[in-house]
């Protein structure tokens, strides 16, 4: 049987998100994403909805036989150097993955607005 931790529970319950649970309790997200699993599969808290959007960004991801990954992934696998830069980068009072998601989006934009830009060009 699993170690329920009822101040995660109850934090949870209360409404908090991971960042503020791992803060006031200073445990990792991962420490805490398994303590509610745990405490999901115990009955101390709902289960998630079927449907929420956690749940389908899994099944999209699913879909086109890709997997989650996190922030951890990402810094441990590129260069120092770019570790340093996306640090340096990151505006402060944002997450990592904020600035990445930032960063996507304009990728994003870009692509499309080249793409129009080509299709433009095949019309003249």
């Amino acid at each position: 049987m699993a170690n329920i931790d009822h101040d995660v529970v109850n934090m949870r319950l209360n409404g908090d998100d991971y960042d503020t649970i791992s803060k006031t309790l200073n445990i990792s997200r991962h420490v805490i994403s398994r303590k509610v699993r745990e405490a999901r599969a115990a009955g101390f808290l709902p289960q998630r909805k079927v449907g929420s959007s956690r749940s389908k960004t899994s099944d999209l991801l699913k879909s086109y036989n890709l997997t989650r990954g996190s922030v951890q992934d990402v810094l441990s696998t590129v260069e120092p150097e770019v570790k340093i830069w996306l640090l340096k980068s990151t505006p402060a009072g944002s997450t990592i993955a904020e600035f990445l998601s930032a960063i996507v989006i304009d990728a994003y934009y870009d692509d499309q607005e080249s793409k129009t830009q080509h299709k433009n060009k095949e019309k003249q």
